[in-house]
């Protein structure tokens, strides 16, 4: 998820970045790519479910670095 890649980068970017919030935000984007590989594109409701969950995930994810 984009929004992980955002957290990788602004830590990155810091002078003495911590290596565990880079650690963990790769995790993340690792799991919901296994999610998203899970996901039946002709499951209309899992794809509007999991649209959704990622939506707010995004929105949690980018205000946690702004």
């Amino acid at each position: 998820m984009g929004a992980y890649g955002a957290v990788v980068s602004a830590e990155e970017a810091k002078a003495a970045p911590d290596r565990s919030v880079i650690e963990d935000a790769r995790a993340a984007q690792a799991q919901l790519a296994r999610e998203r590989e899970g996901l039946r594109s002709s499951d209309r409701e899992q794809i509007a479910a999991a649209r959704a969950r990622y939506a707010q995930l995004a929105r949690e994810v980018v205000a946690g670095i702004a």
